[in-house]
């Protein structure tokens, strides 16, 4: 699971915008797949060194664990609120 930052292209105005999404790799047979789980928009606000921090912890949730390391309050919200939409959204 990672987030990638995806460049839209406007196109009545021509210019470019960036949206986040969290993106979660599978393997079926020889090939690989991305599959969105869930799409942050162009509103996401974390550095890209809290990223990584960020989705640790939203896998930490989705498999009912609890964080051994202290993570920031922000990062820790916003983790349990993506978490809580991607298992709305399965």
């Amino acid at each position: 699971m990672y987030i990638r930052k995806t460049q839209i292209q406007k196109k009545k105005s021509g210019g470019h915008y960036y949206t986040y999404r969290i993106v979660e790799s599978q393997r079926i047979g020889k090939k690989v797949t991305q599959h969105t789980l869930l799409n942050l928009g162009a509103e996401f606000s974390f550095s890209e060194e809290q990223w990584p921090i960020l989705i640790k912890r939203i896998q930490e949730i989705l498999h009912g664990q609890k964080s051994l390391s202290q993570i920031y309050c922000e990062i820790e919200t916003w983790a349990c609120n993506y978490a809580a939409r991607i298992i709305a959204k399965q």
